[in-house]
């Protein structure tokens, strides 16, 4: 492999760590704040508690995904070559990091979807 392209994939796998990592923040004040809500004894939101906690299912696994890429594209050379390698939490190598990455992506986005509906269809807490 060229010495440009093998600098070019080590530049993507960079940029794709940067990205989880700055996902990864994100999804875990998400997860701070829903349950901060969901939590709380007083509130003057008034939400639809059921889809607010599969909210916070949904963001639970959306965090887990990110953590097993982070920790897999530490041990990674190239972005070509991390792709498409099974990898999972400990030994396990349950999905390809293109896999992990599209459930990442997509849960992330049904959580998304179930908080604003918690909100926007919100009948008041219910207990």
């Amino acid at each position: 492999m060229d010495e440009n392209v093998k600098n070019l994939d080590f530049e993507q796998l960079k940029l794709l760590f940067d990205l989880t990592k700055f996902h990864g923040t994100i999804y875990m004040s998400a997860i701070g704040l829903i349950a901060g809500v969901v939590g709380s004894k007083q509130t003057i939101l008034s939400y639809n508690r059921g889809l607010l906690c599969c909210a916070l299912i949904f963001m639970l696994i959306t965090s887990f995904a990110a953590a097993i890429l982070l920790k897999s594209i530490c041990g990674a050379h190239a972005y070509s070559e991390f792709w498409n390698t099974p990898i999972g939490p400990g030994e396990l190598k349950l999905l390809t990091a293109k896999m992990w990455a599209y459930l990442e992506r997509t849960c992330f986005w049904i959580a998304t979807v179930l908080a604003l509906l918690a909100f926007w269809l919100g009948s008041g807490r219910t207990e």
